[in-house]
């Protein structure tokens, strides 16, 4: 930004993604932070971040909400394609789980904020009081990161499925989506879900709640450091057909027009077409 400013160069852009650090904090990097978002506020014409909490956060000092080139543009998601029946009967034979059997599905890596302690803690507690479901991980790196634990565990009730690129077949045959992150910017592999009518339990944090509409409030919700918390909803979701839900359609068609990957893609480019930054 600072280069861009002394080379005249007019628009300097700086996007936030993540709502919170990825890194652990000390002294050294929370002043080399101040430093860099000092330099950012000084030298940018537009602040954008995919989430309200992620400018919260970065700028919790700053009254980012008097200034113009502080913006949200939320990520586009794309429509699905949708798999035939016998698609989704191959599918599951592909991966080995019966016809009958409910499958709890999660996409992401196994990186900390996933959560992924939690979710094995909520599929013990399904195969300890005999609940026939399959936990399935989708992502990079869960299996090696997890399989001890899960070992540990005796859990005999999971599928680690590693990095796929048929994450949207995967949820066409997942009877519920599992999102106890604890962290996110804006949690993409949640609104996925949603567009392709697949009822979740989430955890309660932030970002979350801000990708769903006012009118959702907590349900679905729970605490991401209260697995059992999880297990009863879980529960509550193998009972019922939440896809026949009216309140859950509605949430569908919400997400399919507020994630509109074309909207909001254009709602990028005009950033770069037009002075919408200006302050004046």
């Amino acid at each position: 930004m600072f280069f861009s400013s002394i080379s005249k160069v007019s628009k300097r852009i700086v996007f936030y993604r993540n709502a919170r650090n990825s890194f652990v904090s000390n002294v050294f990097k929370r002043f080399y932070q101040y430093f860099i978002n000092s330099l950012v506020l000084k030298y940018s014409t537009g602040i954008l971040s995919n989430s309200e909490e992620a400018l919260k956060h970065f700028f919790s000092d700053y009254p980012s909400v008097n200034d113009k080139r502080f913006k949200v543009i939320q990520n586009g998601v794309p429509l699905p394609l949708v798999l035939s029946v016998a698609g989704r009967n191959e599918l599951r034979k592909n991966i080995g789980i019966l016809p009958t059997r409910k499958i709890i599905l999660h996409v992401g890596s196994s990186r900390w904020e996933k959560n992924h302690i939690c979710m094995l803690k909520i599929a013990k507690l399904c195969q300890d009081n005999g609940s026939d479901i399959c936990f399935c991980f989708a992502g990079s790196g869960i299996e090696r990161d997890y399989n001890e634990l899960a070992k540990k565990l005796n859990l005999r009730n999971i599928l680690f499925l590693g990095e796929r690129r048929d994450v949207g077949s995967l949820l066409q045959i997942a009877d519920c989506f599992l999102f106890p992150s604890l962290s996110e910017g804006q949690p993409n592999a949640l609104i996925e879900a949603v567009i392709n009518s697949v009822p979740f339990v989430a955890s309660n944090i932030a970002t979350v709640k801000e990708t769903l509409p006012l009118g959702w409030g907590n349900r679905w919700l729970f605490n991401p450091a209260k697995p059992e918390e999880g297990y009863l909803l879980l529960i509550e979701h193998m009972q019922n057909d939440f896809r026949n839900d009216s309140d859950f359609k509605d949430l569908v068609s919400w997400c399919k027009n507020t994630y509109n990957q074309d909207a909001r893609f254009e709602e990028l480019l005009a950033t770069f077409k037009y002075d919408c930054f200006n302050n004046k």
